[in-house]
Formats: C-alpha cells, structure tokens, sequence
C-alpha cells in the first residue's frame, strides 16, 4: 500500500469499511462506526427502519442477538472487496445500496473526483467568515442546496447540513444571495462545530450533544408530531431533491420567501407540461381517414346510375379490330416459325428412340 497505485474508496451513503484480526477484533483505537460513510443509514432508510420496528415491535433483546449474529459473519454482508494482509489481517469494503466506488490511482489527491472536491472543514479551517460571504453572494441557490454541494464544501451530509441551519436559525430554504455577513460567519463557525464534534464522537448517535436536531428528526411518517428537547415543532420540506428538517424559529426572510415560491410554480409548471406530454404519446393517434357523412337520396340516385352503367358495358360483346391480308400472313408465318422452333427442341418420346437403337444395332451386325 506505500506503492502506487492507491485505492480510492467513495463509501456512498451506506457503505463502510471493515477490519478483522485474528482474534476477529476491530482494530484498536477504532470502531465499526467510524469507518461508515455518510452515517451508516440515510434518512429515508433510518425512517423505514424505524416504522418497520414500530409495526412489528421487535423486542430491544432479539435486535442486539441479531447484530451480533451479524458482526461475527466473515466476510460481511454486501462485502465487494476483500483484502488479506500479512499477519493475517483482513479488510472487507461494504456497498449496501451499491452507491459506492472503487477507484487505483497513482496520485489521488491530484486526480478527479478529490481534485474537484471543495475545502475539508474538519482538516481546513482556514476559510473565514469573509471568505464564506463571498462564496455565498455569488450564487442564488437555497443554501441547504449549497452546503450540500461537495464542490464548495466536502464532507457535509444531508443531516449535517440541517443541523448547523438549525444551529445558526436560519430556513433550508433561504437564498445565500441574502445572506448577510454576520450570518455567513455563524454558518462557517456551526459548519466546523457539527463537523469535529460529530469525528470526534465517531458517528455514534448516543454520544452527540443532547440539544442536537439528530436524535429528534427521524420521525418522519408517524402519528405523532416530531418535536425538539425544548417542545420545537419539527416540519419537513425537500430541497434539492432531500428531504430537510426545520423548526418555525429558523428565519426564512421575505425576499427568500418569493424567490421559493416562484421556483415552486416554475417546477410545477414543468411537471404539468412533462405530464400533458405523456398523456399526448400514450394516446392512440387518430386515423387521417374522413369520416363518411350520411349521403342524400339524390347522391344515392348518381351512385346507382353510374353502377348500372358499368354492367351494361360489361356485358356488351368487345369488337374485334379489323387487320388487313398482309398482317394476317404476317402472324400466321410467325406462327408457324414458332411451332418448328419448339419442335426443334422438344426432346423425341421414348418409342422414337428405342426404334433407332435397334435399327443400329441391325446395322451393326449386317456388317
């Protein structure tokens, strides 16, 4: 592994990376959690979860048997790369919903896709609040849309992202075009603050900060309404195609509220063309024939006429042309030269044949 080329692996959501020593311990000084990816379940798999569990009610007992049954399987499940390593220590790469990759490169840093990611806010910090204003003034996007753009800013995942907007009060849905300064600061302090404080306790849940948005926004889909420790009423809108948790303290200012609303209407009207489109192809297509209106009795009349005319022409006997004595020896010398042609070569019956062998043969024998 000191040698190229190196792998690169893009854990996509729900994948992880996996260790086994001989005693099939993790490593020390890690754990299962810290290697998963963007938390080990996404938001609508941990919903799924959770309203499966609840409709089977699944005693806490028979969960932990099972992932303990579980964590002993060698290889893991959805194992797509197993490595072995001297002294008998394995890695295994997981891709549940098969949304990871797998890269070998000879310089990862320098090559695509890490050369196009944005700053690392756990490992760099050295962006201002400043800086951050500027990168925000110069688009028009909502900024849940662009703290999840890993171009400008790599690492922050979907829950993430919602929890440093409810830390710095401020809508999924507010345009970074107006966005003041000292909001934009604030935004960069609780971007590095989720960021460390989530790496330094490993992505386990338990362990974040009981205030956290984290422990409260997974109840999407059930009867009761999702609140927050302090009794905040948790809505849910999609941004960006992902669905992104707030509380009504979140500022959502006016000029915001129209720039959503006009996108809104735009996206509808989208969707209804695209609609009225599919509609107009899934219809059979009408036939270019004329419809046949109902025919007077006078236009019966022609029609019957005209037929009757016909017949009779039918039935009159065709005269024959009149050709004069020459032409008329003409055809029957022609006629005639025909019949001698196919005489020619029409091959003599077999009686014909037999005659002249035996005549032949008499010849034969008389000499």
């Amino acid at each position: 592994m000191d040698q190229g080329p190196h792998p690169l692996m893009h854990l996509g959501m729900t994948g992880s990376v996996k260790w086994k020593l001989n005693d099939d311990e993790i490593p020390s000084g890690s754990s299962r959690e810290e290697h998963t990816g963007d938390g080990s379940e996404d938001d609508e798999e941990k919903e799924e979860k959770e309203q499966r569990s609840s409709a089977d009610d699944f005693q806490p007992s028979i969960k932990k048997a099972i992932k303990a049954r579980e964590a002993k399987v060698w290889p893991p499940k959805f194992w797509k790369l197993l490595l072995k390593f001297d002294g008998g220590i394995e890695m295994a790469f997981t891709n549940k919903r098969r949304l990871g990759r797998l890269w070998l490169m000879a310089n990862p840093e320098t090559e695509k896709p890490i050369c196009d990611l944005g700053f690392d806010p756990y490992l760099d910090r050295t962006v201002t609040g400043e800086a951050f204003h500027e990168i925000t003034s110069r688009r028009k996007v909502p900024v849940k849309t662009l703290l999840m753009n890993q171009a400008i800013c790599a690492g922050l995942g979907n829950w993430m992202a919602d929890e440093v907007l409810y830390r710095s009060s401020l809508h999924p849905c507010t345009y970074t075009s107006t966005l003041s300064k000292e909001e934009s600061t604030e935004l960069i302090k609780n971007i590095y603050y989720v960021v460390s404080t989530a790496v330094d306790c490993r992505k386990v849940g338990k362990a974040f900060p009981a205030d956290w948005l984290y422990h409260y926004r997974w109840s999407k889909g059930q009867k009761a309404t999702p609140t927050t420790k302090k009794g905040e009423v948790i809505e849910f809108v999609t941004v960006g195609g992902r669905t992104s948790a707030f509380v009504e303290k979140q500022k959502f200012n006016k000029e915001s509220q129209e720039k959503w609303k006009t996108a809104q209407e735009r996206a509808e009207a989208l969707k209804e063309k695209r609609k009225k489109k599919e509609e107009v192809q899934d219809k059979p297509k009408k036939s270019t024939k004329k419809k046949q209106t109902e025919k007077t009795p006078e236009v019966k009349k022609k029609q019957v006429r005209k037929t009757q005319v016909k017949e009779d022409e039918d039935k009159k006997p065709k005269r024959r042309q009149k050709v004069s004595e020459s032409q008329q020896k003409k055809l029957e010398e022609s006629e005639n030269r025909s019949k001698r042609k196919r005489e020619e070569k029409a091959p003599e019956p077999k009686e014909t044949q037999k005659s002249k062998k035996q005549v032949l043969s008499k010849k034969k024998i008389k000499h």
